[in-house]
């Protein structure tokens, strides 16, 4: 789905800080993220709560700022689509895939736009794309099940949606939001939440850096973690689990026990405080001093 511009999205090139300058300038910039991320926020809560022609105009002041990001306009041209404005969505799509050829969501989106316009073939081979940039993306294999059901390829479309629910149980509620925004969904404050249907994300509150292993620094060590975790609706931590790591079995422990001490305001559905799922990468780059 759309990924979100949180607080936690900014998070692609966390680093190891361990002084405290370092440690005030990371918290610093977590609590008070750049323009283009603050106007992109606000341009994806507004697409959120339906206001996609005020939504288009901050992913406009995100987009004057920075040119090149490949996921402004992919959350443009999703506020574009649901607007109805399929022309304009698909330029924007097009035109995230050729700053950003691995972005999955830009693939999946062009292929909803096909789908709209009941261009059955051509959306199969884009949500195949999307797959292929991301194996875990639930909302693609969703909609080409959809597709195949089309094409009358009933057994590939039974193991795509199998496979969606696996990766994201109610990924059938997403969609039907994404297909009749109108769609008002009680909120369930002990459902887990993805950020894509959240109005505001958490906001970390305390974060503290990995502590780098001894071992990989004497060893001259970098790498990363790939976690995943759940932010409760007290704003605690929970279910942390490593998607991936290079390499393998050095930074895991440490990133793990950072994350486990991490506490935020959580995320809000309608006025309320849920739980709400987190991916992030941890970097460990053993020259930041």
């Amino acid at each position: 789905m759309k990924q979100i511009i949180s607080l936690f999205l900014l998070l692609t090139v966390l680093v190891l800080l361990t002084d405290c300058n370092n440690r005030t300038h990371f918290n610093n910039y977590l609590n008070n993220p750049p323009p283009a991320i603050q106007y992109a926020g606000q341009g994806n809560t507004l697409t959120n709560n339906k206001k996609y022609d005020e939504a288009i105009s901050y992913f406009n002041k995100a987009i004057n700022l920075e040119p090149n990001n490949s996921m402004y306009y992919c959350n443009r041209g999703e506020a574009y689509w649901l607007n109805g404005q399929n022309n304009e969505a698909m330029a924007d799509f097009n035109r995230s895939i050729e700053l950003d050829p691995n972005i999955a969501n830009g693939y999946f989106y062009r292929g909803a736009v096909y789908m709209k316009d009941e261009e059955v073939d051509k959306a199969i081979i884009e949500f195949n794309m999307a797959i292929q940039k991301n194996p875990d993306f639930a909302p693609a294999y969703l909609y080409r099940g959809i597709a195949f059901e089309k094409t009358g390829e009933i057994n590939k479309a039974v193991l795509d949606k199998k496979r969606a629910k696996e990766l994201q149980p109610r990924v059938e509620a997403v969609l039907k939001r994404m297909i009749s925004p109108e769609i008002d969904e009680p909120v369930d404050p002990d459902t887990i939440y993805t950020l894509s249907e959240v109005e505001a994300p958490p906001k970390a509150v305390y974060v503290v850096p990995p502590v780098y292993p001894i071992e990989a620094k004497k060893n001259n060590i970098s790498g990363y973690v790939k976690v995943k975790y759940v932010v409760t609706k007290e704003g605690k931590t929970k279910d942390i689990i490593i998607k991936e790591a290079s390499p393998k079995g050095v930074f895991e422990t440490a990133a793990i026990q950072a994350v486990e001490q991490y506490r935020f305001n959580p995320a809000v559905k309608k006025g309320q405080a849920v739980n709400v799922i987190v991916n992030m990468p941890i970097q460990f780059d053993v020259n930041t001093k």
